[in-house]
């Protein structure tokens, strides 16, 4: 019945947000099941692990088709903003809001790059962008020096199909699969010494639930803000050319996850989305506490830059600006004090 609705109303986002909700539940509950397992049967490598529950790939493509619901014309921008399953700080509703925004994002992100956005970068590239990249590039002593938008990536920025945003989606939603706090864990405010919930996760996603490269590799890198985080990108690098002049890195961003594991590019594009989604939506919640602030977006953003772009680049700047657009586009937010 509600697949065949011309545009998603309040009831179906209810439905939507109650689903992801209890998807979240059993899945953490799942997650002590998987650990309980590996304990009690002694399991040294989680190469070995066996017990994949089926409840797990069931969601999955259950999570697949709320993608599908969601390209629907929506009855009201802010459909989902007040209902219960959205609208708490703990880390359920956290990870319900990251995972619509990131198939918003995706989906607007297509939208832009059919109106010719990718024209509008190389014209802008030099002023805006350059700086960034080449001190990431200069960072990571990479090979290519960024001189143009072509040099980030090997095949520039391209759409995303939709089979991939079904699997950045499960990212998204499984993010913090292994975080029982957010607010304790508020990305990048500090280097977050201790906490491994990516690499956990990353773990989880791919030996106990069975999920494919694209997933487990977006929560394997969802923190690792260019060096200044952590995660699985830069343990393998740290072992292989923390200390040498040179490496075989060609490309600061890739959308094949092979290429992370490869250390042929240093970045890859869900999980510089996942990223920003992350961070604002965690220091959304952060700064919504403050009741003297009155325009929260624009305080975030304005955050944001000063602290993952300014003062240290930790998020990609081009995906960064197409998220400020899609803020101001599709979520009605005024931004105005950010220089991107």
């Amino acid at each position: 019945m509600f697949i065949s609705q011309s545009k998603l109303d309040a009831e179906l986002a209810k439905l939507i947000g109650n689903i992801l909700t209890d998807i979240g539940i059993i899945e953490r509950l799942n997650l002590i099941y998987h650990l309980n397992y590996i304990k009690q049967n002694s399991i040294s490598s989680l190469k070995d692990y066996q017990n994949v529950k089926k409840d797990d790939l069931i969601f999955a493509d259950i999570i697949g088709t709320i993608v599908n619901i969601l390209e629907k014309e929506y009855e009201s921008p802010d459909i989902f903003i007040k209902l219960s399953s959205f609208n708490n700080d703990n880390v359920i509703s956290h990870s319900n809001r990251v995972f619509i925004m990131m198939v918003e994002f995706l989906h607007y992100y297509n939208e832009e790059i059919s109106r010719g956005i990718a024209s509008k970068l190389r014209v802008d590239y030099r002023k805006k962008y350059y700086s960034f990249f080449n001190d990431i590039g200069r960072k990571f002593n990479l090979l290519t020096k960024a001189d143009r938008i072509e040099d980030i990536s090997r095949v520039g920025f391209r759409k995303i199909e939709q089979n991939e945003i079904k699997y950045y989606a499960r990212a998204a939603f499984w993010h913090d699969i292994a975080l029982v706090d957010v607010l304790a864990n508020i990305p990048i405010i500090e280097n977050n010494e201790g906490d491994n919930h990516s690499i956990l996760g990353f773990n989880l996603l791919k030996y106990c639930m069975a999920q494919n490269e694209y997933t487990y590799t977006t929560v394997g890198l969802h923190h690792e803000y260019y060096g200044f985080g952590y995660g699985i990108f830069m343990n393998m690098y740290n072992k292989q050319f923390a200390n040498k002049q040179y490496n075989n890195i060609e490309h600061i961003l890739t959308y094949d996850p092979s290429d992370i594991n490869s250390l042929l590019a240093l970045s890859y594009f869900p999980a510089k989305v996942l990223e920003i989604v992350d961070s604002y939506d965690s220091l959304y919640i952060k700064f919504s506490k403050n009741k003297e602030i009155g325009n929260i977006a624009n305080e975030v953003i304005y955050f944001m830059y000063d602290n993952f772009l300014e003062n240290n680049i930790k998020i990609d700047p081009i995906i960064f600006h197409i998220f400020i657009k899609y803020l101001k586009n599709i979520r009605n937010a005024s931004i105005y004090d950010c220089p991107l």
